[in-house]
């Protein structure tokens, strides 16, 4: 199930200052993604100031990437939700002073576990490629992780993993990851 695209205001009250994806964080990569037919994707520029061995691009910044592109995909679809499991595959280098390519998809909706998958393409090879599972977080909107909710306040606890969906309380750790 997808709703209509979260709003940038809505986007802005729960993930404002994101190192990822806010131009306003000084210190960020300052990524843009935008809506496709697919999903999302976004164009990077891999400046050597992103490098971990000479060269090459940090993984720590590939995987921040590809979760960026995932969570937007779901952005797109109507969906805040969080990262409750990432898996990254390095298939080749990437190497720094070249653009690259982000891309995110979504690979199937078991609400409130929705399965998303990522590329980065770099001169038309990819050279990783994640997979995650994301929990809808509409504890953050007021809502059980659609759009359109009262407000930040929620009824949501996430203290000791555990949050109210549906008015009922559910261990995401247990129930969603095993």
């Amino acid at each position: 199930m997808s709703g209509a695209p979260i709003s940038p205001a809505d986007r802005d009250a729960v993930h404002a200052g994101c190192v990822v994806c806010d131009p306003g964080n000084a210190r960020g990569l300052a990524v843009e993604y935008r809506a496709t037919a697919e999903g999302v994707e976004a164009l990077f520029e891999c400046h050597p100031e992103f490098r971990g061995y000479s060269g090459t691009v940090h993984g720590g910044v590939i995987a921040a990437l590809l979760d960026g592109a995932m969570t937007h995909c779901l952005f797109a679809r109507g969906l805040v939700a969080v990262t409750a499991e990432l898996s990254v595959k390095y298939h080749r280098p990437v190497v720094t002073g070249e653009r690259a390519t982000i891309r995110a998809w979504s690979e199937r909706d078991l609400s409130p576990l929705q399965l998303v998958r990522a590329e980065l393409v770099q001169g038309a090879v990819v050279k990783a490629a994640a997979s995650a599972k994301f929990m809808e977080a509409g504890q953050l909107l007021g809502s059980p992780g659609r759009r359109g909710g009262e407000g930040l306040a929620g009824d949501g606890d996430q203290e000791g993993g555990r949050l109210t969906h549906g008015g009922d309380e559910v261990d995401r750790r247990d129930r969603f990851l095993g």
